[in-house]
Formats: structure tokens, C-alpha cells, sequence
């Protein structure tokens, strides 16, 4: 799940990925990914138009933060673990 900070990262969003991926019985594994700009260099060298958000990426904490967020209050995972800060699995 990729957070982009002012786009899909507050309280309602994350809520509602959360319930979202809480319901889906084969999902053993929720990745967070933090979104960077890196791309925008390809969009120049192929000539094209960079659309993407011109955002800071989320901090270490804000993805921590969101990933306990997912896992203890909304995925109904008690019993998990983090095996990264910003990858939490259902053991």
C-alpha cells in the first residue's frame, strides 16, 4: 500500500484501506510503502509531462504510526508481527 502524504494518508483513508484489507481472508502480508519522487527523472528523459503529486515522502515514524494503525486497530490481527517498520505480517 503506497502512502502518499496528503493524498491517501489521513485518518478516514487509512481506515478505510484498513477495513478493506481486514475483510480479505487470503491477505497475510500488508506492505507500506513510502512515496518518493524518484520517477520524475524518467518522465523527463522520455519527454513526457511529470504529473506525479510533488509531495515529501512520509517519515519512518508517520508509516509506523499508520501500520499500527492497520494492523492492531482495524485488520482485527492481534496476533502479528512487524518484521520491518513498515511491513506487518499475520503470523
Amino acid at each position: 500500500m503506497v502512502i502518499v502524504p496528503g493524498v491517501n494518508d489521513s485518518d478516514l483513508q487509512i481506515d478505510a484501506a484498513a477495513e478493506l484489507l481486514g475483510s480479505l481472508q487470503d491477505i497475510v502480508r500488508i506492505r507500506l510503502l513510502a512515496y518518493h519522487l524518484m520517477a520524475g527523472s524518467k518522465y523527463v528523459a522520455l519527454g513526457l509531462e511529470n504529473t506525479l503529486p510533488k509531495v515529501e515522502a512520509p517519515g519512518k515514524k508517520q508509516l509506523v504510526a499508520i501500520g499500527k494503525n492497520v494492523a492492531l486497530l482495524k485488520t482485527g490481527w492481534p496476533d502479528y508481527r512487524c518484521l520491518t517498520s513498515f511491513c506487518i505480517d499475520r503470523r
